[in-house]
């Protein structure tokens, strides 16, 4: 059995803190990692993936500058704002959400690419996230990072047909932190020294008695135990238990603060 106690609105408050996780992929995993990678072209069967980039990413940005419109175009960067170009290829590396949750931490993102190039051999060509939406690979501007999409589009023609030839292999590595933001419920439970001094237990009555206790509980000494603590809506609905780890003796003197947090 239980008691209750109403809680206040000031009892009760929420707090967040950010996750962010490192994740490291490679070659066979990225696809059981549900990371896609998609070739584009404005003149082929797919060209409407291509429409779709050029329509959230780079239409109306010419010469450096953007024209202002009604149209959302995700400039995100605060230095470079602007300077995003489009050839008629790209390649497109996309991230499952639940992988980078709301956005990919910037700067973290990287990719170690293994080329096998009949002229040059057997080498690794590595693309690194400035903090600003842009790739680099060898000091150069190769592609973009579009941060809350979990987007990585390759521009550069060169890179692009690298990556459509190369991505899969074992070899190749891709490194990112996710940032996945995480709510925390605060519930202030304050017993004064009056309240819940008797037990629910129904064994402390007498067996076959009318509400008799038992020898134990009737001595000025005796005070029940806590051993948990349910939070209840305002429907009298039961929504999370929060049990301690040792039961603890109700004081009969001293107020008592129980603090339960709940992550959601």
């Amino acid at each position: 059995m239980s008691a209750f106690k109403k809680l206040n609105r000031q009892d009760v408050f929420v707090t967040a803190y950010t996750a962010r996780k490192q994740f490291t992929v490679s070659g066979s995993k990225l696809s059981s990692n549900d990371i896609r990678g998609l070739y584009v072209s404005s003149g082929s069967t797919n060209g409407s993936y291509y429409s779709s980039l050029d329509h959230l990413y780079y239409k109306d940005i010419v010469s450096g500058s953007y024209l202002s419109g009604s149209l959302e175009h995700y400039l995100q960067s605060s230095l470079y704002s602007g300077s995003r170009e489009l050839d008629t290829i790209a390649y497109v590396v996309s991230l499952e959400n639940r992988t980078f949750g709301t956005h990919i931490e910037p700067g973290t993102f990287e990719i170690d690419l293994r080329v096998d190039d009949y002229l040059t051999g057997v080498r690794t060509d590595y693309y690194t996230d400035d903090s600003e939406g842009r790739l680099i690979s060898g000091g150069l501007y190769v592609g973009d990072i579009i941060y809350p999409h979990g987007l990585v589009i390759i521009t550069d023609v060169n890179s692009v047909a690298d990556f459509q030839s190369y991505i899969s292999y074992n070899d190749t590595r891709i490194r990112w932190k996710s940032n996945h933001p995480i709510y925390i419920g605060n519930y202030t439970v304050k017993v004064r020294d009056y309240e819940f001094n008797q037990t629910q237990n129904p064994s402390i009555i007498v067996s076959g008695s009318d509400g008799l206790l038992q020898g134990f509980a009737t001595g000025s000494d005796f005070n029940p135990y806590i051993t948990g603590i349910g939070l209840y809506s305002d429907s009298n609905e039961l929504i999370a238990v929060a049990k301690l780890g040792t039961p603890i003796p109700k004081s009969p003197d001293t107020d008592m603060t129980f603090v339960i947090k709940l992550d959601y």
